[in-house]
């Protein structure tokens, strides 16, 4: 029973972060309203990448939840093993934005 709530718990939270995803990558939600900011940075390049991270997370997340279900694994093992994925792809995510150039205007 509670690896069905678990997996619903990942699903649910699978499917809400997708949206979210899409609306970053395509440039519809920009966070940064600084003009200082938007001068030093490429906002474009940040939001696509962002986009993906954000697509990416819920993708592992939703198949973690689904594939036990439909292979009769045991779920315990893929959800470890999707949120430590999930860890990895933030803390990764996160240093490659700050630290890399790729993201900085070039005028």
């Amino acid at each position: 029973m509670e690896n069905a709530f678990i997996a619903l718990a990942n699903i649910l939270g699978g499917l809400t972060c997708l949206p979210l995803g899409l609306a970053i990558q395509a440039g519809k939600l920009d966070s940064l309203n600084h003009e200082e900011v938007k001068a030093r940075f490429d906002i474009k390049a940040t939001s696509k990448f962002t986009g993906w991270v954000i697509l990416v997370i819920p993708s592992i997340i939703l198949l973690a939840a689904c594939i036990p279900m439909l292979l009769g694994i045991f779920p315990l093992v893929m959800l470890t093993v999707s949120w430590g994925l999930f860890t990895i792809i933030v803390v990764v995510g996160a240093i490659y934005l700050n630290t890399s150039s790729r993201f900085k205007r070039t005028e």
